[in-house]
């Protein structure tokens, strides 16, 4: 009994039915081809693309940083932007510049690794690399902390660990670089050199004024005179006083370097500091040179990259001595040019002290510039001060810790792909069940008993299965 009945006795059959196992292991018998269509590409796709897949190993490690700058005075005491700062940070550490950074440190490890380790990937430019390691690195924030988690995946286990250790000491030296404005501690020098020029502008226009109204002529300002002339051949004598041991300074830093070319002085200006920090470099990269000279042979890329690292530092230390000393010479310079100035005005002082009211007026008018630009050389000094910090700032200066050591996050291999095939047959499955399920709901036709009697609303004794055809026939 197959025959289509009308959709009020169908919706009557429906109504008053039920979903028993019985009906439900009828419709699986009756609609199995329709559920093995669905079913069987999905696992046979799935199976295949999974199995095909490469096998990849993802390596781990984490940074903390914290708000305070050793290397970094913040006279505002202003709040640290967490959100700012870690999302900067993570978007530095995926960043071009620290991939290439990373790169050019792995190059020589790479090439030796592949040498001793047939599996082990081979590049053959830094680009290569540059490009393996910017497409894979991930840096992403731990919750709500100020902790970074930076990942890295490849087939090669060894290479994923290397990668992700290189990629931190990387960002670390990046912003460690970004911090050391060289051209900015020359700016600020050049800035301070010229203020100071044009104070003693103003103090040579302070003179002019003496000068031009004559004030030597006021006898009843005679004493102040008096005493003015002698704080000025005071401040001479102590210009002088300067002047001479400078002097003696520069000729006894030019005897000790004529002795011995690798003497590095010292000064009150903060220089002293920096010098120190270059030649403490030198030693420390002259006794790794000697160490990496005992291990490997003449020639080997670890000596090399060592040698150009401590030929940078004498370059830098050498130019920066240079400076030093031409410093030195312009202050020599400017002491000369003060007492010259100190010495002029005590004549002028002494020959005319006539109309000494409008002359004060003048003067203090020039002193009020002389005391702006005092401020500012004092700002500018202070600024000056905090860029040759920054530029003398190490790795032993940071405010990014490294937590943990490179290590295996995940690894894409043996159970994870069995996990992915389970989970891909039992939504073939379900989907298959689904269609199943939707295209026996769609078919109008009675096939037992029990459908008969709920359109019906009458009892069946019994029915008559259809005919098999004869094979004979």
């Amino acid at each position: 009994m197959q025959d289509t009945i009308p959709q009020q006795t169908q919706d009557s059959l429906t109504a008053g039915g039920g979903l028993d196992l019985k009906s439900l292991l009828s419709m699986l018998i009756r609609r199995r081809w329709v559920i093995l269509c669905v079913s069987l590409p999905i696992i046979i796709v799935t199976a295949f693309v999974t199995l095909q897949a490469t096998e990849k190993t993802t390596a781990r490690a984490r940074l903390m940083i914290i708000g305070n700058r050793p290397e970094t005075p913040d006279f505002l005491q202003r709040t640290t932007n967490w959100d700012l700062e870690l999302s900067s940070a993570s978007q530095i550490v995926m960043s071009l510049p620290v991939a290439r950074l990373a790169a050019e440190a792995m190059f020589d490890t790479v090439q030796v690794l592949a040498a001793q380790d047939p599996t082990f990937p081979v590049f053959e430019s830094v680009d290569d690399i540059l490009a393996s390691v910017a497409d894979e690195v991930d840096c992403t924030q731990v919750g709500e902390s100020n902790i970074l988690n930076i990942t890295y995946s490849h087939i090669h286990r060894g290479y994923t660990l290397l990668v992700v250790k290189e990629i931190i000491d990387a960002y670390m030296n990046f912003s460690i670089k970004s911090q050391q404005n060289l051209p900015a501690v020359e700016y600020y020098t050049d800035q301070i050199e010229n203020l100071r020029a044009h104070i003693d502008d103003f103090f040579q226009q302070r003179v002019d004024i003496v000068k031009e109204a004559g004030i030597a002529a006021l006898a009843d300002n005679a004493g102040a005179v008096v005493n003015q002339i002698q704080n000025i051949r005071t401040n001479m004598f102590n210009v002088r006083s300067d002047r001479l041991a400078l002097q003696a300074r520069l000729q006894s830093i030019l005897g000790a370097i004529a002795t011995d070319s690798t003497y590095v002085p010292t000064s009150v200006q903060n220089q002293g500091n920096y010098f120190g920090i270059l030649k403490e470099r030198a030693d420390m990269l002259t006794s790794q040179l000697a160490d990496l000279r005992s291990q490997f042979k003449p020639g080997a890329g670890q000596i090399e990259f060592k040698e150009r690292q401590l030929q940078e530092v004498w370059r830098e230390l050498n130019r920066d001595r240079e400076n030093f000393l031409q410093d030195i010479n312009v202050r020599l310079d400017e002491m000369n040019s003060k007492e010259q100035s100190y010495l002029e005005t005590i004549f002028e002082q002494e020959e005319q002290l006539e109309n000494y009211p409008d002359v004060q007026r003048r003067i203090d008018a020039v002193d009020v510039q002389i005391k702006s630009q005092l401020d500012l050389l004092e700002t500018l000094e202070l600024k000056l001060g905090e860029v040759k910090l920054k530029a003398g700032a190490d790795l032993r200066v940071t405010n990014i810790f490294p937590l943990d050591a490179p290590a295996v996050h995940m690894s894409l291999a043996g159970s994870k792909k069995q996990l992915y095939l389970v989970m891909s047959f039992i939504f073939a499955v379900l989907l298959g069940l689904i269609a199943g399920w939707f295209v026996d709901n769609q078919d109008h036709r009675i096939y037992d008993r029990s459908q008969a009697m709920q359109a019906l609303k009458v009892p069946v004794l019994g029915a008559i299965s259809p005919d098999k055809p004869d094979a004979r026939s």
